[in-house]
């Protein structure tokens, strides 16, 4: 049975299931700052500082936002997803609090920060990851909620964390999961050429690059995924790896993609231009 919002219209099952993530996410992420504000005061204990040498940090699924057109309302509307999707988690980090538009839209129903949650935030040097795979355009329409598509544009990486350095005071960040995903039979020759795959990955990276230069906090950046796997939305339909996974076979037989190949040269060739002798 198709399900729909409270405007009558069909909801697509991936939308469905990511609001109801959604949903269960604010309590999540309220006992991670607070596991962010202990593991801070733990770490900076000078008894465990030469033991512990690490950071601990908090992963979002980030894309950006773009408006579909310049007008005042759908420009709002931008910054409203942009608050909702990044600031809902971002802001009391950095700030200490929700962002004023959930504040206004959601009104009581939204949780108040106890005095002892003000006192831990804001933990303003932790490090943020980020999985990043596309953008949306959104457009005001009022009481129906939003509109939206789900093209790939790599220069939107870019606009991404320039939005975080500038509003959130240059966070160290990590792209913990960067893909693009290939649907139908992975087996056969065309699915292994995988082209389209490279196109996305040199074009992201390559925007990536031009963050780094930009001077936002880049420490790290994934590749999503080394191998198919089984998707939090879509199962077994759509196909992220660089290798590909035969799951109607009882061995799991791999292919290596042509984006292995690909990526492989890549690392290799940094590597030699950094002077590195292993990653």
């Amino acid at each position: 049975m198709e399900k729909r919002g409270n405007d009558g219209e069909a909801r697509p099952r991936w939308r469905r299931e990511a609001a109801m993530e959604k949903q269960g996410c604010d309590g999540v992420a309220r006992q991670r700052w607070r596991s962010e504000a202990v593991s801070k005061r733990t770490m900076e204990d000078p008894s465990l500082e030469r033991i512990q040498r690490g950071q601990m940090g908090i992963t979002i699924l980030a894309m950006w936002i773009k408006h579909v057109s310049d007008s005042p309302k759908d420009i709002a509307a931008k910054q409203r997803m942009l608050d909702f999707h990044l600031g809902w988690f971002l802001d009391p980090l950095v700030y200490g609090d929700y962002p004023a538009t959930m504040r206004n839209i959601v009104g009581s129903r939204l949780p108040l920060f106890t005095e002892n949650d003000s006192k831990q935030l804001p933990v303003e040097d932790h490090p943020t990851t980020f999985s990043k795979y596309g953008s949306d355009y959104f457009k005001d329409i009022s009481a129906k909620g939003v509109e939206s598509t789900f093209p790939w544009d790599s220069r939107s990486l870019q606009r991404m964390l320039e939005y975080v350095k500038v509003k959130y005071k240059n966070p160290a960040v990590v792209i913990h999961e960067n893909g693009h995903p290939a649907y139908g039979d992975n087996r056969n020759a065309q699915a292994l050429n995988d082209t389209e795959r490279i196109e996305y990955l040199q074009s992201y990276i390559g925007s990536l690059f031009l963050s780094i230069r930009n001077r936002s906090d880049v420490r790290g950046y994934f590749v999503w995924s080394f191998m198919d796997c089984f998707e939090l939305v879509e199962g077994y339909r759509s196909h992220y790896g660089l290798y590909a996974v035969d799951f109607i076979d009882a061995k799991r037989k791999k292919y290596r993609r042509m984006s292995a190949k690909w990526f492989s040269y890549f690392l290799a060739k940094e590597k030699s231009r950094a002077g590195l002798s292993s990653y």
